[in-house]
């Protein structure tokens, strides 16, 4: 018997509607619009290209530059110190050299569609560097590494919303608007220090947070008040002030008053990172509320953050 490839071809295209009837269109990824870009670093640093060139001649003047741009969610003033040259070389205008205030990365939402935004690159500037080696006579060739320290302060907040509950509504099992028990959604702005989770419990806020960027965070303490910017990589403390940061504020709305985060008064809460972790216990008293409400929360933290960029020179000696 003759086979119908017109019939066979129709039963093998109702297989194939059948069995894609019965897969679950792919979900679109849950995506929180938090009014700020989002992001693991706040600044990235790059050498130009050919500044410095591979290789120089000793004697002659040669260009570094490095370029910085803010790729955070916060303005901030970069210091670039230029280091591994010691005294063989004469650096203008110093081995110090800061950029303007660079603005940050930010997010216009429209209005009209709630999850449209437009996101604005931030600032960009060239740090040069004119550099002279010492000169040298003869066939010698040497190698010499050149390292660029970024130092800057910067601020990171992180938004996540909390369930407040009265004593009434927990005493009675009543199901409501939020629970007041487990993991919350939360984002960080975009920049290297992120809370990486927050737990509640009736009584508690379990925050994490962790260190994600490419350098380490300090607080500089100079003439007894905190300071972020200004300071050279030797200054900073490797055992009591890097791999600090300072939280600053706590704000849940009208609410606020019921959190206690231990910051003093006017002052900021230390939180030492280990392993680029960090933990805060907040106690609370949300139970003591009248009425049950879904809170927003916004934590702030400030911290002077240093990172770096390294290369390699050859300075070829002239000839006898």
């Amino acid at each position: 018997m003759a086979i119908n490839t017109k019939y066979i071809l129709a039963i093998l295209l109702i297989g194939a509607f059948l069995i894609s009837g019965c897969v679950a269109p792919p979900q679109p990824d849950k995506k929180v619009n938090y009014g700020f870009p989002l992001g693991s670093e706040a600044i990235d640093l790059s050498f130009l290209e050919n500044q410095p060139p591979a290789s120089v001649v000793s004697g002659e003047q040669f260009q570094i530059a490095v370029d910085v741009k803010n790729v955070g969610a916060k303005d901030t003033i970069v210091d670039i110190i230029l280091d591994g040259l010691g005294g063989t070389y004469t650096v203008s205008p110093g081995f110090v050299k800061s950029t303007e205030t660079l603005a940050g990365r930010t997010l216009i939402v429209d209005p009209s569609v709630a999850s449209k935004s437009t996101e604005i690159p931030g600032g960009e500037e060239a740090v040069i560097f004119d550099v002279t080696p010492k000169l040298i006579v003869g066939v010698n060739v040497q190698e010499s590494p050149i390292v660029a320290h970024a130092i800057f302060p910067f601020e990171s907040r992180a938004i996540t919303r909390i369930c407040a509950k009265s004593r009434q509504s927990l005493s009675i099992g009543a199901a409501g608007i939020c629970e007041i028990m487990g993991k919350r959604d939360v984002g960080t702005s975009a920049g290297p220090i992120k809370v990486t989770s927050i737990e509640q419990t009736v009584n508690t806020l379990i925050i994490h947070i962790e260190n994600v960027g490419k350098g380490n965070p300090f607080v500089n303490v100079g003439e007894n008040e905190l300071k972020y910017s200004g300071v050279l990589p030797k200054d900073i403390n490797l055992f009591t002030e890097q791999d600090n940061i300072d939280l600053t504020k706590v704000e849940i709305g009208t609410i606020s008053n019921l959190v206690d985060c231990k910051i003093p008064e006017g002052g900021a809460k230390k939180i030492k990172l280990i392993d680029n972790k960090g933990l805060i216990t907040c106690t609370t008293k949300f139970t003591e509320v009248s009425s049950e409400s879904l809170e927003t929360m916004v934590l702030t933290f400030n911290y002077g953050y240093q990172q770096k960029i390294n290369t390699n020179i050859r300075v070829v000696a002239i000839p006898a």
